[in-house]
């Protein structure tokens, strides 16, 4: 209380001394004018502002965490899915490895695949009986139907 009417005298009957607050080692920010409160006031206004803002941009931040705490979730079971993909999509590359460590002469006899000789064979002998079949056509032709179907009698 001592304090207050301290202040007092200084503020009011001796203003702009501060003399006895001095003295007595007091301060005279307890005691503000209406303007200096206002303006305290304005003050403290625009820091919960700021402090609303502040809050709101740390909201934001926590979502857009826990947004990417979930697509590393998702990544994760992908990484492991691919991974399980791997291991058998691994086990059928060594298959096919196998197979094609054989000789391809083995293969092609396993699964009676013709090679280019066979083909080749092939087409020939069906050349050559394309030609019997054609002078056997002409002889029968030539010796026996036209002779009984087209001869003028």
């Amino acid at each position: 209380m001592a304090e207050i009417i301290v202040l007092m005298i200084d503020k009011f009957i001796l203003p702009g001394t501060g003399r006895l607050a001095q003295k007595y080692g007091l301060s005279t920010l307890g005691l503000q004018t209406g303007a200096s409160i206002d303006a305290r006031l304005i003050k403290i206004d625009a820091a919960r502002a700021s402090l609303e803002d502040a809050l709101s941009a740390m909201d934001a931040l926590k979502a857009t965490a826990e947004q990417n705490k979930a697509d590393l979730k998702r990544l994760e079971r992908a990484i492991e899915k691919a991974e399980g993909q791997k291991a058998d999509l691994s086990a059928e590359l060594n298959a096919l490895k196998q197979l094609s460590a054989l000789d391809s002469d083995s293969v092609r006899r396993a699964l009676r695949m013709p090679t280019r000789v066979d083909i080749w064979r092939e087409r020939i002998i069906a050349f050559g009986f394309g030609i019997m079949a054609s002078v056997v056509a002409a002889y029968l032709w030539e010796l026996w139907i036209k002779p009984r179907f087209f001869s003028g009698g």
